[in-house]
């Protein structure tokens, strides 16, 4: 186990996930966030 925690996000997948419609909870919008993978949804 790696120290922190690693989250690993497929970005196309995530992407695809949300053009789908999917309404991300607050902690799924922090991490896509974090990860890069979509800046400032959901604000």
């Amino acid at each position: 186990m790696t120290e922190p925690s690693e989250i690993k996000i497929d970005e196309e997948k995530a992407k695809e996930w949300l053009n789908k419609g999917a309404i991300p909870t607050s902690m799924v919008r922090h991490l896509l966030n974090i990860k890069g993978i979509v800046k400032g949804i959901g604000r």
